[in-house]
């Protein structure tokens, strides 16, 4: 974020304006008399040493070079016209980051349900919340995972430790696809599994 930069580029298109007219009003020199040709002189070296911050750059070359910034260097500019509208803008920006999704389509299906964090009043409460979060697991489900498993901890070494989640009568304790999403999630080793297909 750059503070004051719309100033800076009206000041160099300014300062170019200035250089453009001057210019002209040199070549049309023997229209005017030496009286108003002093006095223009005068100003012009006023108005140099105001701007002697400005003469590193024309205006085509200081685009140039912020141009090059944003397209080979990956640097964003953003204008700013003051402290308070960097702060509306901070304040815009995170609420909109905070609140935005991945997109559907692009999620995992397996994880694709998985949204607002739901909170639990206690320590049972909060684990059979998490588990809600996962596609196909209802309230009875995460009961069941919890008469097996009633920490994460011990979900991941029943994972690891076993092919298949079995309740105590040796059945299938979960559908395959919960099971499959609850691998993903605590036994994956690539970060990329829990994003991608």
């Amino acid at each position: 974020m750059i503070n004051g930069y719309d100033q800076f580029i009206q000041s160099l298109k300014a300062k170019n304006n200035r250089d453009y007219v001057a210019k002209v009003m040199q070549e049309m020199n023997g229209t005017t008399n030496s009286n108003s040709q002093t006095s223009r002189k005068n100003k012009q070296q006023q108005q140099k040493k105001k701007n002697d911050e400005f003469q590193k750059y024309s205006l085509e070359e200081f685009m140039n070079k912020t141009t090059e910034l944003e397209i080979f260097h990956d640097i964003h500019i953003f204008p700013i016209k003051g402290l308070n509208e960097l702060v509306e803008w901070l304040k815009s920006f995170s609420y909109t980051i905070t609140t935005k999704h991945v997109d559907p389509l692009e999620r995992n299906s397996d994880l694709s349900t998985i949204s607002s964090i739901k909170s639990g009043t206690d320590n049972k409460d909060s684990y059979l919340k998490s588990l809600q979060q996962f596609k196909y697991v209802i309230e009875n489900v995460a009961k069941k995972i919890y008469g097996l498993a009633p920490t994460f901890g011990n979900l991941y070494d029943k994972l690891n430790s076993y092919d298949e989640l079995k309740d105590n009568n040796g059945g299938r304790l979960v559908r395959s696809d919960v099971e499959s999403g609850l691998r993903k999630v605590l036994l994956s080793d690539d970060c990329n599994e829990l994003l991608d297909e």
